[in-house]
């Protein structure tokens, strides 16, 4: 799963503006990381669904593969650590340039879930989130028109993906609902971030919590 190594390293990278300088030993650690996600991430994997079907280039995962390799170079760039800093910019750069190319399917008009794929997958709403481009682009503004129009159930709840919710018979996702809620503040609807907000903010039970 290739998401799992832009998640780690996304994770430190937020929280060196808590937990302070990274420690040597840590940092060899990320560089090997880094290292693989340079050395992999043209494999196919499974996903962050893990949906048993067989390995796939998703696209969320490509996107985490990026994330990984960017985060890897800002953080040495940031704490003069020493790593492949060309390498890991030049993988980042073809990683990027592979996720335009193949993840924005122009029949759909939205990212999909995997290259050359009409899947759709509320998990390409982590695409801003990341800073893999903004909320604006034209692109991305397509992509979040179509799953808020099929991805949704009638409450505005997301479906992870196509195959198992909207065309399934899974439950909606609190977390995809609330990557939608981002989205749609990144966007400047303001509105309707908040009414989603609220809606879903109401399905906690009474601890505060959700599934």
């Amino acid at each position: 799963q290739l998401d799992v190594y832009g998640e780690l390293l996304d994770a430190v990278f937020e929280g060196q503006r808590f937990a302070g300088e990274i420690q040597p030993e840590r940092w060899a650690f990320l560089t090997r990381v880094a290292n693989l996600v340079a050395q992999r991430w043209r494999e196919p994997g499974g996903g962050i669904w893990e949906t048993r079907e067989g390995r796939k280039h998703h696209v969320h995962s490509k996107v985490m593969a990026w994330t990984a390799l960017d985060r890897a170079v800002r953080l040495a760039r940031q704490g003069g650590f020493p790593g492949e800093l060309v390498r890991w910019e030049a993988e980042r750069d073809a990683v990027r340039e592979e996720i335009l190319l193949r993840g924005f399917h122009p029949g759909r008009g939205a990212f999909t879930q995997a290259y050359d794929s009409e899947v759709l997958d509320a998990a390409v709403l982590q695409i801003p989130l990341l800073g893999f481009l903004p909320a604006q682009d034209p692109r991305m503004v397509a992509t979040i028109d179509v799953l808020k129009r099929e991805l949704s159930s009638p409450e505005g709840f997301l479906w992870r993906n196509e195959m198992h919710g909207a065309k399934g018979s899974e439950g909606t996702f609190v977390a995809c609902t609330f990557w939608m809620v981002e989205n749609l503040a990144l966007l400047g609807r303001l509105s309707e971030a908040r009414e989603l907000y609220e809606r879903t903010c109401a399905c906690a039970h009474d601890l505060g919590l959700f599934a």
